[in-house]
């Protein structure tokens, strides 16, 4: 099966505008471990539901299909119920938050349980030491990192509580991104969401365009990124709102040193979901994008399916400090001051972690 089959696969299931061309190279194996490797197979489903059943894929196949959809539905109304818990609790105590990514992506999608959830990653306004005191009473294991930490509030749900949603590396742009964070930061903790369970605070479309970009590049260099990642900017961007601000959105990418990444970006969302140029932040970047959707392509989620360099979560830090140091000096012709400030910053993170923990445990 070409790749561009399994594009074309995607668009028809995202999309009720989107007819399927031929269905003779369809390789459903190859589909479905393609919707596992970018955890998108929720999401691949609902074109299988719009096929004839003579086009339908073989029966085991589908029960299978069927069976790990029915579980992403469980887990996202799992998922539903926690960030309104956990959303109110932090309001009861007077720490006004909201829910960055996830759950509040979700809403965007046609079908919102066949979204593959993740872990929940929580922003407050409250300061540093009084989300560390208040997570630490219950949890004194708890080991400051630099811009969150780990709440187990859920046995089987990951929580992290957010001191600022995103960093840059580079210190110049990391400068301007935090100061327009402390800006919009109000704004993004009074947007109110409804869904079946229950309401939450997610941050608005403009500010998710900026951030969301941010943490997509961060991933892409830290571990790997999927389509998944992808396909939330997808929806995120396909909105004739933002069309309309596409030079306030283009100024603050370009102050925060995000334009290069997003042109490669817009090339994805062309490539893979056709996304029509009404929409697009900025042009395309073909060069680079090229390249970016070829690593997207090997790595699968959050890195989990590429080989290259080895299960880096089992390794010593200064062994994963030389892996990811050889893994993107590939990338210092297309991003130069990314693949070195984010060297700089790895090698500082020990000693911050040090000083930190030992500074607000005092």
């Amino acid at each position: 099966m070409k790749i561009e089959t399994a594009y074309e696969f995607v668009r028809f299931s995202i999309r009720d505008d989107f007819q399927f061309g031929s269905f003779d190279d369809l390789d459903w194996e190859l589909l479905y471990s393609f919707g596992i490797k970018h955890t998108i197979l929720g999401v691949l489903f609902s074109g299988v539901e719009k096929l004839p059943k003579s086009k339908l894929p073989p029966k085991q196949l589908l029960m299978k299909w069927f069976m790990q959809v029915e579980l992403i539905k469980k887990r996202n109304e799992k998922l539903n119920e926690a960030v309104v818990d956990i959303s109110k609790q932090f309001s009861l105590q007077g720490m006004p938050c909201c829910i960055l990514k996830g759950q509040g992506n979700a809403i965007m999608y046609p079908c919102p349980a066949l979204r593959m959830p993740g872990d929940i990653d929580l922003w407050s306004l409250a300061s540093r030491k009084r989300l560390f005191e208040y997570v630490r009473k219950d949890f004194p294991d708890t080991e400051m990192l630099y811009h969150h930490l780990e709440y187990p509030i859920f046995k089987d749900i990951m929580v992290e509580v957010h001191f600022f949603p995103m960093f840059l590396n580079n210190p110049i742009y990391n400068r301007r991104f935090q100061k327009w964070l402390d800006v919009v930061c109000p704004e993004q903790m009074e947007n109110w969401v409804q869904i079946p369970q229950g309401s939450f605070c997610h941050p608005t479309d403009s500010f998710n365009v900026i951030y969301q970009l941010a943490h997509i590049r961060h991933h892409f260099f830290d571990e790997g990124i999927g389509l998944r990642q992808l396909m939330d900017y997808y929806f995120l961007i396909r909105n004739q709102e933002l069309a309309d601000k596409k030079n306030e959105l283009q100024e603050l990418l370009r102050r925060f040193g995000l334009l290069g990444f997003a042109k490669a970006v817009m090339y994805v969302m062309h490539e893979v979901f056709n996304l029509e140029k009404q929409y697009w932040l900025v042009p395309v970047d073909k060069i680079v994008g090229e390249m970016l959707l070829e690593e997207i392509l090997m790595t699968g989620n959050f890195g989990h399916m590429d080989s290259r360099f080895g299960d880096l979560k089992k390794v010593s830090r200064f062994h994963r400090l030389s892996m990811l140091l050889k893994k993107n000096i590939r990338f210092m012709w297309y991003f130069p001051d990314e693949v070195f400030f984010s060297f700089l910053f790895r090698l500082g993170q020990p000693v911050w972690r040090v000083w930190a923990n030992y500074k607000y445990t005092r």
